[in-house]
């Protein structure tokens, strides 16, 4: 449409208007309107504002015609003053829950009421549900038919909004979390999946203090919620059975009045420890469901003084899925969860670790990095520390962890598994462990660059005419070169030790030597003003600890090297 047919357009309308020629369904009628509207022609919105109980029916009503019902449609969920206003009218809002109960069997109706009840909703900040007469009936209604994708994707719309009270206390009032409970019960597996998805994102938005949360954690409940986890044959069933649970004893875990609720909670995971044990061990894969599966048998292990040995059987088994299944970082992160709860139990997890050879375990496979495609690095790290605090709080002998008649076959990385001794053990954690720790300690990027001034800068100069000179360490490396000879840690001793560092040096030289070369051709075009500034060129960050970063140090000394050897040859020039 040309600016001057719109504007003939609009002039059109607004003369129908005031000569009162006009009527809602003619306008309605008209193909442009929409551009009319989004105009807010003043007179055109008053219209439409005087007649909005109209505008609500043609919309809802299937034997409109389609045009006009589409405009209308368009009009209730996209031209703000109309939804403000309906958002005030609650008789207007009870006409639109009302025809949303008689469109059962009209599929594309139900879609488009919940789309205007949704943009309603979000333009009253959820107000507009307070409104409605017949809450209860049409949350039930909602339930029913939560498996029709459009209605589920309502109901997840209503509980998306933690931060919001009144859909808090709308949901408060009307016994959601009853009526979802009572929906659980013989339904489908996929209808059980859907409502315990719903009492997941419930958990958030309830205030921790009230009677909602009492009932939430019923040992009745729980004790249902967790049959159907352990018992459902379908994955994505079990995690949110599972995840429901632990969300809710996170929610309570700091609320004074709550404690006997978790108390309870954590004698019911007591009695079914051994079937959750089980489920994880069922088979060798491992997804959202054996995750919350562990941070439940976590949950109750936690706060036990003793366990039965039958956990650290389990144990064994995690172990094995953790090098099994190498990029899995749930699976590794659900170890390390389980691993910090069982170091609490002395005698036990000494007979685990020296059953299971975990030092010999741990080394070995940092010794085979170069050759595995794993995520599971940074999770040793922190098993690592967990296994030095453990001896070093406990007064262990590294001996006494070691099995050396063992054979580790089950633990197989790569090849053969070596029995490793304690001064191996000690070697890696103060040659690599160590560094490793300082290093992520330290501030990011490491000791910060000097600056180095040209000779053509005067002291006025901004800081774009300078440039830093700096030698930069990528710290998360935490596995590099200079440390690889510390992985084959079984193998090494004093001579080859030496020998591997003076190998590493006369490859040093060589790459010096290139750069030496590349520096002093380069240094032929820059003659001037690299003579009257040799001291500010080897002004690099000095090296004040070493240890673990002898390399760094070579290089940096390398370089002050090359920079002179360069200025010598520029002077012989």
């Amino acid at each position: 449409m040309s600016w001057k047919a719109r504007s003939a357009f609009f002039k059109k309308i607004e003369g129908d208007i005031d000569q009162k020629k006009a009527t809602l369904e003619s306008l309605l009628n008209e193909e442009n309107i929409l551009i009319a509207v989004n105009q807010r022609l003043p007179k055109l919105t008053s219209f439409l504002l005087s007649n909005l109980k109209n505008i609500v029916e043609l919309a809802l009503n299937s034997s409109t015609e389609q045009l006009v019902r589409s405009h209308s449609y368009a009009i209730l969920l996209e031209f703000p003053p109309v939804r403000s206003a309906v958002c005030k009218d609650s008789n207007l809002v009870n006409i639109i829950v009302k025809s949303l109960f008689e469109s059962k069997e009209r599929l594309q109706d139900t879609v488009t009421i919940l789309q205007i009840l949704q943009r309603i909703i979000e333009n009253s900040n959820a107000l507009v549900l307070h409104q409605i007469d017949q809450s209860s009936e049409f949350f039930q209604y909602l339930l029913e038919n939560i498996s029709e994708i459009h209605i589920r994707e309502f109901l997840i719309f209503l509980f998306s909004h933690p931060s919001l009270a009144p859909f808090r206390k709308w949901l408060g009032d009307l016994n959601a979390d009853s009526l979802l409970y009572s929906s659980i019960l013989n339904e489908t597996e996929f209808v059980q999946e859907k409502i315990l998805i719903l009492l997941i994102k419930y958990v958030p938005m309830v205030d921790k203090t009230s009677p909602v949360m009492v009932r939430l954690t019923e040992p009745e409940k729980i004790k249902t919620i967790l049959d159907i986890g352990i018992e459902a044959a379908n994955f994505s069933l079990s995690g949110a059975a599972f995840k429901f649970i632990s969300m809710l004893c996170s929610s309570i875990s700091e609320f004074e009045k709550l404690q006997p609720q978790l108390f309870e909670i954590r004698k019911i995971l007591g009695n079914n420890c051994q079937k959750l044990c089980d489920f994880v061990m069922r088979d060798h894969s491992f997804c959202s469901d054996k995750r919350y599966a562990i941070e439940l048998i976590v949950l109750f292990i936690t706060f036990q003084e003793n366990v039965d040995d039958s956990i650290f059987k389990f144990a064994e088994f995690l172990l094995d899925l953790f090098l099994e299944i190498k990029t899995n970082s749930f699976l590794h992160i659900s170890f390390l969860n389980f691993f910090k709860s069982i170091s609490n139990f002395k005698h036990q997890f000494s007979e685990f670790i020296h059953s299971t050879n975990l030092l010999s375990v741990i080394i070995n496979s940092i010794n085979h990095r170069d050759n595995l495609l794993a995520s599971f690095w940074g999770h040793i790290y922190k098993i690592t520390g967990i296994l030095r605090d453990f001896v070093e709080d406990n007064d262990i002998e590294i001996d006494n962890l070691i099995n050396e008649n063992s054979q580790i076959s089950k633990n197989d990385i790569v090849g053969a598994i070596h029995i490793i001794s304690a001064d191996d053990w000690n070697n890696y954690i103060e040659k690599l462990y160590l560094v490793q720790k300082k290093t992520m300690k330290s501030n990011y990027g490491g000791p910060l660059p000097k600056k180095v001034w040209s000779s053509n800068d005067s002291e006025s100069d901004s800081d774009s005419n300078s440039f830093y000179h700096c030698h930069f360490i990528d710290s998360t490396d935490l596995f590099s070169r200079n440390s690889k000879l510390d992985f084959e840690i079984y193998e090494s001793d004093s001579d080859s030790d030496s020998s591997s560092s003076g190998s590493d040096s006369d490859s040093d030289s060589d790459s010096d030597s290139d750069s030496n070369s590349n520096s002093s051709s380069s240094s032929n075009s820059n003659s001037s003003s690299s003579n009257s500034n040799d001291e500010d060129e080897t002004a690099i960050y000095d090296d004040k600890d070493d240890d673990g970063f002898q390399n760094s140090a070579e290089e940096e000394e390398t370089e002050t090297v090359n920079m002179k050897s360069s200025s010598d040859n520029e002077n012989d020039e």
